[in-house]
């Protein structure tokens, strides 16, 4: 009878032990799945507080570029509708009036139409090494990514518009001025010097010396020819006006939804 109940003691000692066991399996396990838990967490917080951090510094980058962009062009429609008027009165001009000595107003109208080419040049630096890098997918707006599309399909129309116009300054303005107009006047009125197009009309307007300007080669001088070079060109600085335009109207929507999305103010030039 000794025996029996020294043999039965370890088995009521280790159903004890297993029965205290349970509470503490069940904590650690408990414990574990929520350290692991918290660890993908805060790990997961922490790569989007980065990604956010780099995406506000991205988009206050691209907003700078879009900053300056958006005064440029503003300085292109308007000199494009200085241009769209001289071009206009100097196709009036040529139709009707003497060609032999030609007034200030034909030399303005001129230099403001012709010489003077004012093409928006987009600057997509920024806006380029993001979609190089891959690092758009930093930007979660979904009206950010649409805008940002249309701002690319913007600049590519306007750029198409450019290099329409250079082809047609290529194979009619420049021959046209080769054969007609005096290369020498502007050198000879602002002393060999490249200056803004408003310091050079007020400088042809009060040349007191009376710089004579020749078009040259009266013979061969086509009216109807110049007229419709004129018109045509005019069309085409219309049409350019209208890619800047559509260009400013999607730089100033992505920038307001840049300063919407990571609160961006801003700048004293904007």
């Amino acid at each position: 009878m000794a025996e029996d109940t020294v043999q039965c003691k370890p088995e009521n000692e280790k159903k004890v032990k297993l029965s205290k066991s349970w509470p503490t399996y069940l904590f650690e396990f408990v414990s574990l799945t929520l350290a692991v838990f918290m660890g993908f967490f805060a790990e997961n917080l922490r790569e989007e507080m980065a990604e956010r951090k780099q995406a506000i510094e991205l988009a206050q980058n691209l907003y700078d570029e879009l900053v300056t962009d958006s005064i440029a062009v503003d300085q292109t429609i308007r000199g494009r509708q200085r241009m769209n008027g001289a071009l206009l009165a100097l196709k009036d001009y040529v139709r009707d009036s003497s060609l032999s000595k030609v007034s200030k107003a034909f030399i303005k109208n001129f230099f403001s139409g012709i010489h003077y080419s004012n093409r928006f040049q987009p600057t997509d630096v920024v806006l380029e090494q993001l979609k190089a890098s891959g690092s758009l997918s930093y930007f979660k707006s979904k009206e950010l990514q649409r805008l940002i599309h249309n701002l690319g399909g913007a600049i590519s129309q306007v750029r198409q518009r450019n290099q329409i116009e250079l082809e047609f300054g290529y194979t009619y303005i420049i021959p046209f001025n080769v054969n007609h107009i005096d290369q020498e006047y502007l050198p000879k009125i602002t002393d060999l010097r490249r200056m803004p197009i408003n310091e050079l009309l007020d400088l042809i307007e009060r040349d007191s010396v009376g710089t004579p300007f020749e078009i040259t080669n009266l013979n061969q001088f086509k009216r109807k020819d110049v007229i419709n070079m004129l018109l045509v060109y005019r069309n085409l600085v219309e049409n350019g006006a209208s890619a800047c335009n559509y260009y400013r109207e999607a730089n100033n929507k992505l920038l307001a939804e840049l300063r919407k999305e990571y609160q961006i103010k801003p700048g004293k030039n904007k």
